[in-house]
């Protein structure tokens, strides 16, 4: 008997927040997104916080949408050929203009988190919060921004290890480069550039996912928590 695909019910594509979660829970997959984001470092291992199993992954996140928290956010260790660094990756899509101050308590949060009770501060991993967005938040048209603390006058680094890069998917494609420009014509329009294995497993990844009827039930869920939170704001019942 062969199997048929159930088209009966919304597709969803990697640019849904949850929908890039979800897959970015691949090992493999997300290392290669990270070596196309910092290509000037490379990632040897990608490792998740705390016991990951696949197996499990749809409940936590179905547990943490009921809860109110925010599950669209991927936290790894990520160990690079030079150091150990710590991440988080969200897929943003709407600019809120709160992305600045939501990568300083993204940052504070994985300090506390990394930080053990009795540890000295120089114990703190390299921190990386990285939002990849459909718009151009500093309007420079640039593919990638990087951001660092910098002493003002002299452009000294402080060194505290701690960077915010904000991907521009929307930048034009002769100021991105090749391998970025494949990741962000599938994000943006679903494009499957040739010869490009990454985009290809993305895509099929992303099929097999749409057939989970778990996985289908917890956007739903989403969508109608999102699309509450956007009327409650319009009426000004929320801030």
């Amino acid at each position: 008997m062969n199997d048929r695909i159930d088209t009966s019910h919304k597709n969803y594509r990697l640019n849904h927040p949850l929908m890039f979660a979800i897959v970015m829970q691949d090992e493999e997959l997300c290392r290669e997104l990270l070596n196309r984001i910092l290509p000037e470092r490379k990632v040897k291992d990608v490792r998740f916080p705390g016991e990951h199993d696949p197996k499990t992954l749809y409940h936590e996140i179905e547990k943490a949408l009921i809860a109110g928290l925010d599950a669209k956010s991927i936290r790894l260790d990520v160990l690079f050929e030079d150091d150990s660094s710590r991440f988080d990756i969200e897929l943003q899509m709407e600019n809120t203009y709160e992305l600045p101050k939501r990568s300083r308590y993204y940052h504070a949060v994985m300090a506390v988190d990394d930080l053990k009770k009795g540890s000295r501060y120089n114990t703190l991993k390299p921190c990386y919060v990285i939002f990849i967005c459909p718009f151009d938040l500093m309007g420079q048209g640039e593919p990638v921004y990087r951001f660092q603390m910098l002493d003002q006058r002299n452009h000294l680094p402080l060194g505290d290890e701690q960077y915010t890069i904000l991907v521009n998917t929307t930048s034009r494609a002769e100021k991105t480069p090749k391998e970025l420009q494949a990741l962000y014509d599938y994000l943006e329009r679903e494009e499957i550039t040739e010869g490009d294995p990454f985009i290809k497993r993305l895509h099929a990844i992303v099929q097999t996912t749409n057939q989970n009827r778990e996985v289908r039930s917890i956007m739903t869920l989403a969508e109608e928590m999102e699309n509450r939170e956007a009327f409650a704001r319009e009426c000004g019942l929320k801030e």
